[in-house]
């Protein structure tokens, strides 16, 4: 009888240690591998910044990093500046002297 309970808790544990390995590996990829770039279209470039289409994830809080020339560059944009409902205009915070124009 004791030897039954020792494989029944020797194989509960195994499957608590399984279970908790995957859902490790399930949270490291998500961190190792963001969500799928997208592209958005540069309306304007000036001194406000970066203006592109106003939309639920253009208009998000934060500083992003955006690609452009085959990921060649890289400009790092800031908060909000203006958002008129159709365009969201973003501050600049770094960017190459050969930064990407419109397009």
């Amino acid at each position: 009888m004791t030897g039954v309970v020792v494989r029944a808790v020797a194989g509960a544990a195994a499957v608590g240690l399984a279970a908790s390995t995957a859902a490790g590996v399930v949270v490291a990829r998500k961190a190792v591998h963001p969500r799928p770039k997208r592209t958005v279209t540069v309306l304007d470039v000036g001194p406000a910044g970066v203006t592109v289409p106003a939309d639920e994830q253009t208009r998000c809080p934060g500083v992003y990093r955006v690609y452009f020339g085959d990921d060649e560059h890289s400009v790092l944009l800031g908060d909000v500046r203006t958002d008129d409902g159709e365009r969201v205009c973003r501050a600049v915070l770094d960017a190459p002297r050969d930064a990407a124009g419109p397009g």
